[in-house]
């Protein structure tokens, strides 16, 4: 009898470019295909079309999409959700998230009796400024000790992450376990041939140029970027500024640039499928994040050997390289400023790909893990033996 593909069932808030999406993917890229395909829950219109649709589709993977709600019409939502699971009946479920919807989600599948639940934590905290802060972080910390009886699986990007998400016995026994956010680190590898031609395209070649990847929120801190890079612009006036990203703080942001008068040094790039590239072009790349669980971009800037001048407030599991520099964000801009044009004149820029394999960062070996897991328990299940 042929065996039919399996089919997992990720479930995220979106498919917008974020490192929770592109760890995903990047998995998901790595998978055999003919064995295992990824459908995926997101909340939004179906009208609505995102930077990882096309992506998903190539891959033979189905969008469900579910309206989104907040409050308590987030309730019909999780209605939705066991509706689909009941006409589904998908034997592996891969929760990703970062707060106590995902619980919730959890116990959607618990109740439908999905054979394997798995929850995967990818941030360490919440942002401050989210509405009615103290009662989430009173919720989160009631539903740590929670999870051993909804999940079977428990993972989290960094140790921070997992401590954030799972109780202290389960990161102590190592129940909950850290599965790196893998990336195709030979894509990455640093060309100078690649930098030339995308300073050119960029307009950049005689330029010191800093860059930023990132959604416009709280948690990426772009208010003290602008304020570190205006730092640096009036110590070297032949800086630019290269953010990459869409977000919900971005007026603001752009508001900031024009009182400082910045626009011409302050380039906002918007979304791009060419990170890689970008990466190439740029002299050093800084991210003072508020938080993070363990950013994905963070190890692509270190596979292409770029520089990076990066919040402390980042788990140090992180540096897997020399291109990593950690700063307080109680530094003042002008401190950071001072790190940031020790590199104006360029640098040393190396193929680290082996680093990234050897310190467990390669999304194949990642995929091959995560792929084994999945049959297993689909095979486990199958025979009865779960």
């Amino acid at each position: 009898m042929e065996n039919k593909t399996l089919r997992v069932l990720q479930v995220v808030d979106s498919l917008g470019a974020g490192g929770i999406q592109a760890f995903i993917l990047n998995i998901n890229r790595n998978m055999h295909l003919d064995k295992i395909k990824f459908d995926y829950v997101v909340y939004k219109n179906k009208e609505e079309t995102e930077f990882y649709d096309e992506s998903v589709e190539k891959m033979g993977g189905e969008i469900i999409c579910l309206e989104k709600n907040t409050g308590i019409k987030r309730l019909k939502s999780f209605m939705d959700l066991y509706r689909l699971q009941k006409d589904k009946k998908y034997s592996v479920v891969h929760i990703h998230g970062d707060r106590a919807k995902s619980f919730f989600e959890a116990v959607v599948f618990k109740i439908c009796k999905t054979p394997t639940i798995i929850m995967h934590s990818h941030n360490d905290r919440i942002s401050r400024d989210k509405r009615f802060y103290h009662l989430h972080l009173g919720i989160q910390n009631i539903i740590r000790s929670l999870w051993k009886y909804v999940v079977d699986y428990e993972f989290a990007c960094s140790t921070n992450a997992a401590q954030w998400m799972f109780s202290k016995e389960d990161v102590r026994d190592e129940k909950a376990k850290v599965i790196n956010n893998g990336i195709d680190e030979k894509k990455f590898i640093y060309n100078k041939n690649v930098r030339e031609e995308y300073r050119r395209k960029l307009k950049l070649e005689d330029k010191f140029v800093l860059t930023h990847v990132g959604r416009f929120s709280y948690q990426k801190n772009h208010d003290f970027l602008i304020d570190i890079f205006n730092s640096v612009n009036k110590q070297y006036s032949n800086s630019v500024l290269l953010l990459i990203g869409e977000g919900e703080l971005k007026e603001k942001i752009q508001d900031k640039v024009r009182s400082l008068n910045l626009e011409d040094k302050v380039i906002f790039y918007g979304l791009c499928n060419e990170i890689h590239n970008i990466l190439q072009a740029s002299d050093i790349f800084v991210f003072p994040s508020h938080y993070e669980g363990l950013p994905v971009v963070g190890i692509e800037v270190q596979a292409a050997a770029l520089m990076a001048v990066a919040s402390d407030a980042i788990s140090n599991e992180i540096k897997i390289t020399h291109y990593w520099k950690s700063l307080s964000l109680d530094s003042p801009p002008e401190e950071w400023a001072k790190i940031i044009l020790k590199y104006k004149d360029g640098y040393s820029r190396k193929d680290t790909s082996e680093d990234i394999i050897k310190s467990g960062f390669s999304a194949m070996a990642i995929s091959r893990n995560l792929e084994n897991l999945y049959m297993n328990v689909d095979n486990n299940q199958k025979s009865g033996n779960k």
